[in-house]
Parts: C-alpha cells; structure tokens; sequence
C-alpha cells in the first residue's frame, strides 16, 4: 500500500490565489469607501465646533470675529510698507495680521494659547533691518503658530506645514530662517470678489461695470452682528474647507491671513477654477487661485494657482478632497456639503449677508 502526500497542486494554489485577490478587489473599495465616510463625518463634525466657537464668541461680544486686524502703530507700518507692495500690512484696525481663527481660540478650548499670542507683533509682523534681520511677528508667535489644532484638520487632506520663508516671500537674502506654521483645513468667507472686498477687479481704482461685491460676514474694516445678516442665518454661509497646499504654498496656512489660508472667495465654485466674473482663465496660463507673493503658489494639476503681482487683487476658492463637493457652515451653525456643480450665481448669492436671496443650497 502506498501512503498518499498531503499538500496543494500549483494548480490549485492559483486557483485559491486568484479566489482571494479576487475577494480583496471587491473588498478594498468598500473599506475605501467606508473609511473616507468616517473622514467626511469627522470633517463634518469639526466644522460644526467651529460654528459653536462662532456662536460663543457672538454671545461674548455680540459680533462675529473680525476677519482680521491688520493695523501697525506708525513705525511698524511704515518699516512694512517699505519692504512690502501693500495690500496686507494696512492700517486700519488694532493689531498687525490677527486672523479670526487665532481670535476663535479661547472659544475652540484654547485659552492659554491665545494667552501666549502676542497680537502687537500678529502672525506677519514687520522686518527689522538691523541685525540680526528678523521678522518681529513669526519670532514671536511661532509656538502659538506651529500648534497643529485638530479641530482644524479634515482627515481626508494630506498633512503639510506651512514653510514661512520671509527671504523667499520678499524677494531679498536678509537670512532671516524659516519658520514652519501649521495648517488648517477651515477658512472664513471674505465674499465675491478680491481681498480688497470691493468692485476693482482690475485694480483701476475705479468700479468694474457689472460688478458687485456682497458684504461678507468677515473682512477686516469692520465686525457684523448675526442681526444684520439679512438673508438668514440659515441661508449665509461663514466658513468652507480649504486644501492645503505643499512648502511656502499659502493655502491652507490657517494662522496667517491669506487667501486659501484663513480666508476663501466665492468667485470659483467649490473645487473650481471657473470664475464667476470671466476674468480668470479656466485652464492653461493665469488660471486657479490667484495667489500674493510669487512664492505662495505652488501649483498643482487638483489645487491649481497662479501668482497675482497685485495683492489686493488676490484670491482663492474652496476646496477639498472630497467626490463632489465641500462642507460648509452656515451662520446658523448648521453644516452642509455643497455639491461641485452648484449654480454659480447661487454660490455667489450664500456669500452675501444682505443681497435679498433666500435660496436652500441642498
């Protein structure tokens, strides 16, 4: 009698080696899927502690939180003029380049960083240009700044930092080293049009005909109260996801006052480089976000941007790398996702607090 060997056949090995790569193709989307559904509710769920902060800052000080407070006393403003093209360093609040966010912090659990923030100096500050050359705000915030909050990352974006590199973003070698900021995924509404937040989409100094620019709820000349949100708080958007950008590429720099970084424009639909207002190409040459410094864009073929010589003239969309769409707040507090292929005129119409347009963005 002969005793039979145990064991497979190559065949038989195939067979179940392609039974089981089989079984993980049909698998691996699935768990894909299920796990970029828990990222989008948790993303989802950090935008509303944002809209809670929002609200317990409004019951505090009956307004919403400037966008940003951007005024030098008269030395430091004129040491940034001088080293600057305008547009950012401008005086006109009470303190240099203090985005909403870092004012949010006491409200997002965060007091004692924002105790640690020294606004005199503000997230940019001014050049010294005596040696050793420094840039008085960074140096003197870059602790509070290099904080990677988590209520401000979406888990379906990349981790990057910020490379705040003064010599690159002036165009000049003072040595200044380079300071690395956290991002953020979450950026307030500046409205429809520039950072200037005005009809000067040429930067003429006249009004373009045809256009109009909504009030937004953030800027940095003044402060609204949820009163005078006209439109309803349930039909005003405050805040929309950002994606973050790679090195001294400013979006999603959510500690600093950049477009794409602390603040976002509904000129492009979300995750579009369309313009509303036909002054932008949609492709090729001049087309995407339309970035200040010629370092701050790092453009890329799903977060595209080009470099605009005219600060005031800047801007960036909302973006994210979810399919179809971006999360947003209302000033209700209520999130919604709003779909890629939204009526630009709609987009447009949620960015304003009192345009008289009352319209559901589901």
């Amino acid at each position: 009698m002969t005793r039979r060997k145990l064991g497979f056949t190559i065949v038989e090995l195939l067979v179940v080696i392609g039974i089981v790569g089989l079984l993980l193709a049909l698998l691996l989307p699935a768990i894909q899927s299920a796990r970029e559904a828990a990222r989008r509710t948790q993303c989802a769920n950090y935008l509303k502690q944002i809209g809670l902060a929002v609200h317990n800052y409004h019951d505090l000080f009956t307004v919403l939180p400037p966008g940003t407070v951007t005024r030098f006393p008269s030395v430091k403003g004129f040491f940034s003029t001088m080293v600057t093209n305008g547009g950012y360093f401008d005086q006109r609040n009470s303190t240099p380049e203090t985005p909403w966010l870092l004012q949010l912090l006491p409200q997002l659990d965060q007091a004692p960083l924002w105790s640690a923030f020294d606004s005199n100096a503000g997230c940019f500050g001014f050049v010294n240009f005596r040696p050793p050359y420094s840039v008085t705000g960074p140096n003197a915030n870059w602790r509070v700044m290099m904080q990677r909050l988590s209520v401000l990352q979406c888990p379906s974006d990349r981790d990057s930092t910020f490379n705040f590199d003064v010599d690159a973003l002036l165009s000049l070698q003072l040595g200044i080293p380079i300071l690395q900021c956290a991002r953020g995924n979450y950026a307030a509404n500046w409205g429809n049009t520039t950072w200037e937040q005005t009809n000067d989409l040429d930067g003429d100094g006249a009004g373009d005909l045809g256009v109009e620019y909504l009030t937004a709820p953030f800027s940095r000349s003044r402060t609204v109260a949820q009163g005078s949100i006209s439109d309803g708080l349930d039909d005003t958007v405050l805040v929309a996801e950002v994606r973050k950008g790679l090195g001294i590429d400013g979006r999603g720099a959510a500690m600093t006052a950049l477009p794409g970084g602390s603040f976002y424009m509904s000129r492009f639909t979300p995750n579009s480089a369309v313009d509303y207002f036909q002054r932008i190409p949609a492709t090729g040459s001049g087309s995407g976000d339309q970035m200040p410094w010629p370092r701050t864009c790092n453009n890329e073929p799903t977060l595209p941007c080009t470099y605009q010589p005219n600060q005031s003239l800047s801007f960036a969309g909302a973006r994210s790398r979810h399919v179809g769409g971006v999360f947003v707040l209302m000033a209700s507090g209520r999130v919604r996702f709003v779909a890629n292929n939204i009526d630009q005129g709609l987009w447009i119409a949620v960015h304003g607090i009192s345009d008289g347009i009352a319209a559901e963005t589901d």
